[in-house]
């Protein structure tokens, strides 16, 4: 998954990503600054997933349909 934010200013902090159950499947934190980053999800199986991505001025929800 490539995440991009609109805001060149902002950066990406954190990226959570659940499970349809509400499972945390995967959380990765960003030691750098950037607006942009590639969150491997091949390990994770077909199914429907919620993403948060945290950054410097809120958190925003995304929602992603995986398929294999």
């Amino acid at each position: 998954i490539n995440i991009s934010l609109k805001n060149q200013n902002n950066s990406i902090e954190k990226v959570i990503i659940y499970n349809i159950l509400g499972q945390e499947v995967m959380n990765k934190t960003l030691d750098i600054t950037n607006n942009a980053t590639n969150i491997n999800i091949n390990n994770l199986s077909a199914g429907i997933y919620q993403i948060m991505i945290y950054t410097k001025d809120g958190i925003s929800i995304k929602k992603v349909d995986k398929l294999n």
